[in-house]
C-alpha cells in the first residue's frame, strides 16, 4: 500500500482534509440552516477533520477503498458519504477505519466526527479512482436542409452528437476580426449569420468533473441572392374567390398564405402553393399575407389589401316575344339574361306555362323556348333555373291572350322582324301571330335570302334566326294550313 497526500490519480490515493471554524467547545451554540428549510442548533464545531482514502491496488472495477480518520480530532462516531460527479450519494458508511467499494469515477468523500458533547466536524475531499477520460470534441455545422452552408443569412445546426457526453456545451462564433458575434448552448442548438464573410465556431465541453476541452471549425460564407415575395390577386367573376399567383417571387422554393379580415382574425390559410385560390365567407376589405422560403431557409414576406366586392346572385331572368296577342298565340321565351352564383354556371332552364286557374297547359326546356297559348286568357310563365351546384331560382312572367281576330280578306300573311336584343343584334325574332288563313295554320316556314341566294331558316310561328353578315336581306315567310294551301309574304331587312 502506499498514500499519496491529496487527489493524485492512480491506483493509491491518500486524502488530508482540515475542516477549519471556530474552535471546539461545550458552551459555544451555533445556528446552521437546514437544505429543508428549518434550523439546527449544535452545541459547538469540531475542527481539524482529517482522513486518508487508499485505493487497494490490487483490486480493479469495483476499487476497494480504505476510508481511515484516525488523524482526525478524535469523536465519538465517525458518518461517511460518498457522491458522484452529478452530486449523487452512491455510497455511506460508518467507523473511524472502514473500507468500501467503488467503480472507477470521480467523487466527493464527506465525512462528518461527532464527539460525546454532540460537537460536530465536516470535511470533504475530490477522489478520483482510474485514469481521467479525455474528452473528444467533434461536431458537425449544416444549414437547415442538413447541407453545408454557403451563402448568407442563414441559420445554421450545429451539432455535437458525436462527441464524448459532456455536462456542458458552450458554442461561440467569432468573425475574421475576432469578435465574437454570437454563443449558445446545448449539444445540438441553433445559430444564425446575417452576412458573408468567414467565421470561426468554437465548441467548449466540460464534463462533471469539470474538466474541459475545445474544437474549431471555420465556415466560409457569401451573400446569398435577394429574395423577394411578389404576387398578383383577382377575384373571380361572381363568387368569393381569389386567385393569388405569386411565381414571379424571386428566388423561392415555398410558399405560405395567409388571409386576415379587417379585424385581424385569419379566415384562410395553410395553402402553400405557388399559383392558387384563396375562397373567402364575404365580401369586405381584407389583408392577404404571402410568406415565402429560399433553400437556405431564408424568409421574406409581403402583404396586400384586397377589398373582396360582393358576389351576383342566382338570378332567373325572362323575356317573351310578343307578350299578348289573338289565340292561339305562339310566344318565344328567353331565359339568356340569368345570372349565376358563386363559381358555378347556369345547368338548367325549365319552362312551364299555367292557366287562371293555376292548371299547367305546357312546359319546355331550354335556354331559349316557344311555348303555344291556344285560347284566351292570362298564362303565368314561370322560368327555373338550376346551377351545377344545384341551387334555383325562379320568376315569372304573365302573357295575354285575346280573342281569335278574322282577317277581313280571311287569309294574309302578317309578321314582325326585330333584333332580340341590343347586346344580339344579329339574332332577328320573327313573329308571325298575326298571320291568318281560312283553315289553322298548321306550318310556318322561314327563309333569308341575299342577292337572291338563301342563307337561313327557321320554323314556327315565333322563332329566331342568326344574321351573322352585314347587308341587306329578304325575309320571306310561307304559311300552310290544315289543307295544304299556303300562302307567301316578304320583309325588307337591312342588318348593320
Amino acid at each position: 500500500m502506499k498514500k499519496i497526500l491529496f487527489a493524485i490519480t492512480g491506483l493509491i490515493l491518500s486524502i488530508m482534509i482540515s475542516a477549519c471554524g471556530p474552535s471546539s467547545g461545550g458552551s459555544d451554540d451555533n445556528t446552521t440552516t437546514n437544505t429543508g428549510g428549518g434550523t439546527t442548533t449544535n452545541p459547538g464545531t469540531l475542527t481539524d477533520i482529517q482522513f486518508t482514502a487508499i485505493i487497494d491496488s490490487t483490486t480493479a472495477n469495483p476499487w476497494k477503498v480504505n476510508l481511515d480518520a484516525s488523524n482526525s480530532t478524535r469523536g465519538d462516531n465517525y458518518q461517511w458519504s460518498i457522491k458522484n460527479s452529478a452530486n449523487t450519494e452512491v455510497a455511506t458508511a460508518s467507523g473511524m477505519r472502514t473500507p468500501i467499494t467503488l467503480p472507477a469515477g470521480s467523487y466527493t468523500v464527506y465525512l462528518t466526527v461527532t464527539d460525546a458533547a454532540g460537537n460536530t466536524g465536516t470535511g470533504s475531499s475530490p477522489l478520483q479512482i482510474g485514469p481521467t477520460e479525455s474528452i473528444n470534441v467533434d461536431f458537425t455545422i449544416t444549414d437547415i436542409n442538413g447541407e453545408e452552408p454557403t451563402q448568407a443569412p442563414i441559420n445554421l445546426i450545429a451539432d455535437a452528437s458525436a462527441s464524448t457526453l459532456g455536462a456542458t456545451y458552450s458554442w461561440s462564433i467569432q468573425d475574421s476580426a475576432g469578435n465574437e458575434i454570437q454563443t449558445a448552448s446545448g449539444r445540438k442548438t441553433l445559430l444564425a449569420i446575417l452576412n458573408r464573410g468567414t467565421y470561426l465556431v468554437e465548441l467548449t465541453i466540460t464534463d462533471a468533473s469539470e474538466k474541459s476541452n475545445k474544437g474549431l471549425k471555420t465556415i466560409t460564407l457569401e451573400q446569398s441572392p435577394q429574395l423577394a415575395a411578389i404576387f398578383t390577386a383577382t377575384q373571380q367573376p361572381n363568387s368569393y374567390t381569389i386567385l393569388v399567383d405569386a411565381t414571379t417571387s424571386v428566388n423561392a422554393i415555398g410558399y405560405e398564405w395567409e388571409v386576415k379580415d379587417k379585424t385581424g382574425n385569419s379566415v384562410s390559410s395553410g395553402n402553400t402553393e405557388g399559383k392558387t385560390s384563396l375562397i373567402l365567407p364575404a365580401s369586405g376589405l381584407y389583408t392577404i399575407i404571402l410568406k415565402i422560403t429560399d433553400k437556405f431557409g431564408n424568409t421574406d414576406i409581403s402583404q396586400q389589401y384586397f377589398n373582396v366586392q360582393e358576389s351576383n346572385p342566382l338570378t332567373a331572368s325572362i323575356a317573351a316575344y310578343p307578350m299578348s296577342g289573338a289565340a292561339p298565340l305562339s310566344v318565344l321565351f328567353d331565359g339568356s339574361g340569368s345570372t349565376s352564383s358563386t363559381d358555378s354556371s347556369i345547368a338548367k332552364f325549365d319552362w312551364s306555362a299555367a292557366d287562371n286557374a293555376g292548371n299547367v297547359i305546357t312546359t319546355a326546356i331550354g335556354e331559349r323556348a316557344t311555348l303555344v297559348f291556344p285560347g284566351i286568357g292570362i298564362y303565368v310563365v314561370t322560368l327555373t333555373i338550376t346551377d351545377a351546384t344545384g341551387e334555383t331560382a325562379n320568376t315569372t312572367e304573365q302573357i295575354n291572350v285575346t280573342p281569335e281576330v278574322i282577317s277581313a280578306t280571311g287569309s294574309n300573311v302578317d309578321f314582325t322582324v326585330k333584333p332580340l336584343s341590343s347586346a344580339e343584334k344579329n339574332t332577328l325574332i320573327l313573329d308571325a301571330n298575326a298571320s291568318h288563313m281560312n283553315n289553322p295554320i298548321t306550318q310556318y316556314a322561314w327563309s333569308a335570302s341575299l342577292s337572291g341566294t338563301e342563307v337561313a331558316i327557321a320554323t314556327g310561328a315565333v322563332t329566331t334566326m342568326g344574321i351573322e353578315t352585314s347587308g341587306t336581306y329578304r325575309i320571306s315567310l310561307t304559311i300552310t294550313d290544315s289543307t295544304g294551301a299556303t300562302l307567301t309574304g316578304s320583309q325588307i331587312v337591312t342588318m348593320p
